[in-house]
């Protein structure tokens, strides 16, 4: 008898660990999809209003599919008012969401007489097969019909990043939806899908470029399946009617790394698609003062010179002859930075004159004995604009560090040096504020400390969502 129980209970426990992950499952499905949207103001919320817009607007369009480089890059009213047959839909939205599945949500609603532009930013990841999952949830938050635009080769990305979503969404229920406090944030998209004007008047990168991205011209940052993935799309498109074009998106002429050439990527990408490249790619590459935050965004002066071209573009493959009378904007100056801030630590560093200020370029003998330092606002009068890469080495007994308004980049593993490293605490008054490198961390242990009424607006900040699980509230800060 006692051998009868003992067998029943081992069957209870198996029947019990098998059924369990389909209990968890259950639970965390009711908090993704019967919860109510919690992402639909971030960023990322956009993407529903997008594809609507791609689904209803009816007659013969011109669709620009990519990442943020096409929301910052165009002026689709404008584009309308030169080519007044057509109605423009801005269809790019972010670089993580990657430009697979930008292509395989457009691809279900494109039909006769569509003109498909498809420019997808000059980085290997875009440039790829890339899909993210955690991106993917979040931009369909609130409209989980887009899921049907998922192609099945990336379902398991989606399975996989499932649980985080609903367990990170349920949390959001409980202390409150994320509102992003910069840019980078719903409501600062108008009705063709591209970023308002007024938003972003100027370069805020304190060396004029984003030095911690480099763009290649290279043949070898484009990945050989995408470029068949691409003619298939092509090919499906055109099957319908459609016309397909790749298009170099905007590039920041400082960033570009040594030795490219647009010509010989244009030469490329020529050969390897099957449909037609347009446009000169020397016009996607663009002065460094027409840029916003990063190396493929565009100010309100930007969005100008790329609308301009891109509409010469679209009038030469049909055949337009009439004139595009816009007057390109001068290269928008930023305004003089009066800094205020703690400048206790003044005597701590090393100084290196830039010209807009000056940089860290290292630690004096006593600054390399503190435990705490506090990257000071000016220098001799001058705004101290951030530090170099190496401007830490030596720095072993630190172990936190604060950074103003004045610091507005962080180069990759900035801190690898820092063994005793815990904290750096960003008092910056928006994420967009303070960029950091694709490899900020390296083997580094350290917390990014933000205030408390921001955390949530870091954790999905276009530029720090990918560091989220390592960003914490300051309880010293506000």
């Amino acid at each position: 008898m006692r051998a009868n129980t003992d067998k029943k209970r081992l069957i209870a426990v198996i029947i019990t660990f098998l059924c369990l992950p389909l209990v968890v499952m259950a639970v965390l499905s009711v908090f993704a999809f019967a919860l109510p949207a919690q992402y639909g103001e971030t960023f990322l919320g956009e993407l529903k209003y997008k594809a609507e817009r791609l689904r209803d607007t009816d007659g013969k369009r011109i669709i620009v599919i990519g990442g943020s480089s096409v929301a910052f890059g165009q002026d689709s009213a404008l584009i309308e008012k030169y080519l007044p047959e057509y109605s423009v839909v801005n269809f790019g939205l972010y670089g993580d969401l990657g430009t697979k599945l930008m292509l395989d949500l457009a691809e279900r609603e494109i039909r006769r007489d569509d003109i498909v532009i498809v420019s997808p930013e000059q980085d290997g990841q875009t440039l790829s097969l890339f899909f993210s999952g955690s991106a993917a949830w979040q931009a369909f938050d609130g409209d989980f019909s887009l899921l049907r635009g998922v192609k099945n080769e990336d379902a398991g990305a989606l399975v996989g990043a499932f649980p985080h979503f609903a367990g990170r969404k349920a949390g959001y229920c409980l202390t409150g939806a994320p509102e992003p406090s910069d840019i980078y944030r719903r409501a600062s998209f108008e009705e063709h899908g591209d970023i308002k004007s007024g938003l972003r008047p100027y370069n805020i990168m304190p060396a004029g470029s984003d030095v911690t991205r480099k763009v290649s011209l290279s043949e070898a940052v484009v990945e050989n399946d995408f470029v068949e993935y691409l003619n298939v799309f092509a090919k499906s498109l055109r099957s319908r009617g459609a016309s397909v074009y790749y298009r170099l998106c905007p590039i920041n002429a400082a960033a570009i790394e040594d030795g490219g050439d647009a010509d010989a990527f244009y030469d490329y990408m020529y050969d390897a698609l099957d449909f037609e490249f347009i446009g000169d790619p020397h016009n996607s590459v663009i002065a460094p003062e027409y840029f916003y935050d990063s190396n493929f965004h565009l100010n309100d002066s930007g969005v100008v010179v790329n609308t301009y071209n891109l509409i010469r573009d679209v009038k030469a493959v049909i055949g337009d002859s009439s004139p595009t009378d816009i007057a390109i904007p001068p290269p928008p100056e930023a305004p003089p930075v009066a800094t205020e801030g703690d400048n206790g630590d003044e005597s701590m560093f090393v100084y290196e004159d830039t010209e807009k200020g000056c940089r860290i370029v290292g630690l004096t003998g006593d600054g390399k004995t503190r435990k705490k330092l506090t990257v000071p606002a000016l220098h001799d009068g001058k705004t101290v604009t951030g530090f170099t890469q190496n401007a830490f080495v030596g720095a072993t007994e630190l172990e936190e560090l604060v950074l103003q308004e004045n610091v507005g980049m962080i180069e990759d593993r900035s801190f690898e040096d820092c063994r005793s490293l815990e904290k750096v605490i960003l008092l910056h008054s928006a994420p967009n504020k303070c960029i950091p490198g694709g490899d900020l961390f390296g083997s580094a242990k350290f917390g990014i400390y933000v205030p408390r009424k921001l955390l949530k607006s870091y954790r999905v900040s276009y530029f720090w969502a990918e560091y989220a699980s390592r960003i914490y509230a300051a309880e010293v800060i506000a």
